[in-house]
């Protein structure tokens, strides 16, 4: 299913959205977070080098202040 919607939406737009349950639409959004923090996990291991222990620095570093739109996942 590839419906473009816009970032910010919240998960009772989801759920209308796609005819789904609430619940459904939040172990979506869980879904989506997990496998982007897994993916983005890999590949700084892998491209730059970084031991678990570096790339868990890193991302504490880093945690809070990316503000990833889940609606550019659904695009897909």
């Amino acid at each position: 299913m590839t419906r473009k919607l816009h970032p910010g939406l919240s998960i009772d737009v989801l759920d209308a959205h796609y005819q789904v349950g609430r619940a459904t639409a939040a172990r979506w959004l869980a879904g989506a977070r997990e496998a982007l923090r897994e993916f983005t996990r890999a590949e700084l291991v892998a491209k730059l080098g970084l031991t678990e222990s570096q790339y868990a620095s890193l991302a504490r570093l880093i945690q809070g202040r990316l503000d990833v739109s889940v609606a550019s996942l659904l695009r897909e």
